[in-house]
């Protein structure tokens, strides 16, 4: 099951939603290598939908602390981490790092209520932007979901970053954090 957030305007009594349920492209099987191009049918779905209506808290509700990023991961070792970042107060960051073998990797740990809702968007060094979401750990191994980049072999790199949410967040804030990694 999930649940995705629909803002409706204030006072409304009534909305229509709409699902689109139209299948694109195509394929076909053959039943043999000479065979004919069998065009395979979509299989049905059954659709559960249920509405809830909610409120949000009154005061705003601090999500737990979240664990340290790990020192090293997969070969990879930390460079730098923004530590205690907290949406919506904390919307951007910046760290530098210097480059060992000419690949860093970023990591986003988030924690509260709206983890999953968090969205970040990096640039390396002024270059292109890259958008990408985070991570909870909160028991277990670490879920490493890197964005990995190739910079200049041994020189620094500055990461920089602006966080968003997707919806409202009425007194959930998310804790998050950015971890920077090197390899080489």
């Amino acid at each position: 099951m999930e649940l995705v957030p629909l803002i409706v305007p204030a006072g409304a009594d009534r909305v229509t939603v709409t699902f689109d349920t139209t299948t694109r492209g195509g394929g076909c099987v053959r039943k043999g290598e000479d065979g004919p191009c069998v065009p395979q049918t979509p299989p049905k779905a059954v659709w559960s939908l249920a509405v809830y209506e909610w409120t949000p808290p009154a005061e705003p509700v601090e999500p737990d602390p979240l664990r340290d990023f790990p020192k090293r991961v997969a070969g990879w070792e930390q460079g730098r981490a923004t530590r205690d970042l907290m949406w919506p107060r904390d919307r951007a960051f910046t760290l530098t790092v210097g480059g060992k073998g000419g690949r860093i990797g970023i990591e986003a740990l988030c924690g509260g209520d709206l983890a999953e809702r968090m969205w970040f968007a990096y640039r390396v060094d002024g270059g292109e932007e890259v958008t990408g979401t985070c991570g909870r750990w909160e028991n277990g191994p670490y879920p490493m979901a890197m964005n990995e980049f190739t910079v200049p072999e041994g020189e620094r790199v500055t990461v920089t970053g602006r966080a968003g949410i997707w919806g409202a967040d009425t007194n959930r804030p998310v804790r998050w954090a950015v971890a920077v990694y090197r390899k080489g």
